[in-house]
């Protein structure tokens, strides 16, 4: 067993040196033996608790910074803060290669506003939010963050402090960063209801989940506002929940829609009307289907948006056959 620890920390170690390796011949500048690197590419995520800053260059490759107070941030020429920055900006960081430590980021990117608060209610079929007394529209567009992950819309709680960047002169955010307790899933059909708790049956044959709905729950019926008497036995959910407690953040709860899958590859993307068509493996017609905010899009086995989806990838889609709104799409490789 020592070994095979021993073993994989020097894989580790080897791993970490290509990496800033790549990103030191494609992106650094500075001179050989310099205790500086730098590098170019945009802002993939930021985990504002941890103040964490997450870059990733045109080729993929990616770097997680420590921002600290002595941080140099600058964004459109202004001298600004962490909060600043918004997410898919444009972006230089100079960083410490020791500690991984930024010295200096400089960004660009669209005007925006600011909006601080926490969510106090969410339509996941229409995309709105609002955040503290702000309604914020989001779109398939929206890339959302939450402790340094890309989520979607339906993972964001009440219990997190939000951040969203809006587009100047509109109520669309063009991203959310989301800061709160770390939580868990479960899909599957509600088998009891007692009070206040709620068990499910995960769809995946594990064992049952009980979880309770508190004052700050958020239901979903049917794609509309729900309360906890709207929710039956034998209903379809998807429940986040604190893995602690068991206290449930969010119960989204179907009606009699179906869900389709279709296993393929990307076709076409279109970011402006936020559509993904997908060539059924196999043959036959194309298929289009409608990506929100709120659709789980995981590339490459990251947290991801529709832009990061590239045609010809291989792509699973589960979707909702009446509407064709796709509410999780796997696509690209693996990384294992």
């Amino acid at each position: 067993m020592r070994t095979l620890v021993l073993s994989h920390a020097v894989v580790s170690a080897l791993a970490l040196a290509v990496t800033l390796g790549m990103v030191s011949v494609a992106d650094a500048r500075g001179t050989s033996g310099s205790s500086t690197a730098s590098i170019t590419g945009t802002v993939h995520t930021i985990d504002a608790a941890m103040r964490n800053i997450t870059i990733k260059t045109s080729t993929g490759t990616s770097v997680k910074l420590v921002v600290g107070q002595s941080t140099a941030i600058t964004r459109n020429g202004v001298r600004g803060s962490l909060a600043n920055l918004t997410l898919n900006d444009s972006v230089t960081g100079q960083y410490k290669i020791s500690t991984l430590a930024a010295k200096a980021l400089t960004a660009s990117g669209p005007a925006v506003t600011r909006v601080n608060g926490r969510m106090s209610s969410v339509s996941l079929a229409g995309g709105a939010v609002t955040v503290g007394s702000k309604l914020l529209q989001t779109n398939a567009n929206t890339r959302i963050a939450r402790n340094g992950q890309i989520v979607a819309l339906r993972q964001i709680t009440r219990l997190d402090a939000l951040v969203a960047h809006v587009a100047t002169g509109t109520n669309v955010a063009l991203d959310v960063v989301a800061d709160g307790p770390q939580e868990s899933e479960v899909q599957g059909v509600i088998t009891t209801i007692a009070g206040n708790s709620i068990t499910i049956t995960p769809s995946d044959g594990s064992t049952a989940v009980t979880i309770t709905v508190g004052t700050g729950t958020l239901i979903e019926v049917n794609d509309a506002p729900g309360t906890l008497v709207d929710l039956q036995v034998a209903q379809a959910v998807d429940a986040e929940y604190d893995p602690t407690t068991f206290v449930a953040f969010s119960i989204s709860a179907g009606g009699e829609t179906e869900e389709s899958e279709i296993e393929g590859t990307v076709f076409g993307v279109d970011t402006t009307a936020g559509t993904v068509t997908i060539a059924p493996t196999g043959g036959g017609t194309n298929i289009t289907l409608v990506v929100n905010a709120a659709t789980e899009i995981d590339v490459n086995d990251e947290g991801a948006t529709l832009g990061d989806i590239q045609f010809g990838m291989p792509i699973t889609a589960e979707y909702d056959a009446a509407t064709l709104l796709a509410k999780h799409i796997e696509a690209g490789g693996s990384d294992d």
